[in-house]
């Protein structure tokens, strides 16, 4: 990570509301939030490229939790299919 610099500076009641909002919902700080606007306000190619690289990340932990789930038969060729969790009421005949 690059080194920080500390900044002060001001900004009104909306958007400090706004502000703490989106570090709720994203969990992220709001610090993060200021550094990503800056960002994409000041240099859109390096905030495109970020983006572009934590998709990438998210694809291949999304890949990965698929291979596990997987090998251990939640999913995939091993997994008999939805229709065997389905149980009708006692006496009535399946679909």
């Amino acid at each position: 990570m690059a080194r920080m610099v500390r900044k002060q500076f001001y900004i009104d009641d909306r958007q400090d509301l706004m502000l703490k909002k989106a570090a709720a919902l994203t969990g992220r700080t709001e610090s993060q939030l200021i550094r990503d606007a800056i960002d994409q306000l000041y240099d859109p190619d390096y905030a495109r490229a970020r983006r572009v690289k934590a998709v990438g990340e998210a694809i291949a932990i999304g890949e990965r939790m698929a291979g596990v789930a997987e090998a251990r038969g939640i999913i995939g060729p091993a997994w008999p299919g939805r229709e065997t969790l389905y149980q009708p009421p006692r006496g009535m005949p399946k679909p």
